[in-house]
């Protein structure tokens, strides 16, 4: 199992061999570290290989660089994603709490109304909840009447 890679950091890039082994550029060797399985360099495109345990590593190195720039791994892209999701169902929640409708045990006072004395109220009894409609109040617009069937009747 392999573990290296290549990372960029800024206008730099760490070539990470599996140990500590020999390094190439090409076919040049270039001087190794002796404590570590690392090789970094200021950024140049360009085929490298490591030699260690009698195995080559081929590093092919290309990208783009910028003196204050950073890589952003998959793992940090994915962490943000989950972070603002949960953040977002966090807002959700506290807006649904402070905003949710109060219930209180009685039912809210139901406001009294005026009676009018009506004229005609003898065609009523007096404890039927219906009045007769009064003609002088009644609306007369364009679509306040209903026309039925073919008779040619209106109510309004």
């Amino acid at each position: 199992l392999f573990i290296g890679g290549v990372d960029f950091q800024n206008e730099k890039v760490i070539l990470t061999c599996p140990g500590i082994g020999d390094w190439y550029k090409g076919d040049k060797k270039i001087p190794r570290s002796e404590t570590s399985n690392s090789y970094d360099f200021e950024y140049e495109q360009g085929q490298y290989k490591c030699h260690y345990n009698g195995e080559n590593y081929h590093f092919y190195v290309r990208g783009r660089t910028c003196k204050n720039c950073i890589e952003l791994k998959g793992e940090y892209f994915i962490a943000i994603i989950f972070a603002d999701a949960i953040g977002s169902i966090v807002v959700m929640v506290i807006i649904y709490r402070c905003c949710k409708k109060k219930s209180s045990a009685e039912p809210p006072p139901v406001a009294q109304q005026r009676s009018k004395p009506a004229k005609n109220r003898a065609a009523y009894p007096e404890d039927s909840a219906y009045e007769r409609l009064n003609p002088t109040t009644r609306v007369t617009d364009t679509y306040s009447t209903v026309v039925t069937g073919g008779t040619g009747s209106r109510t309004g």
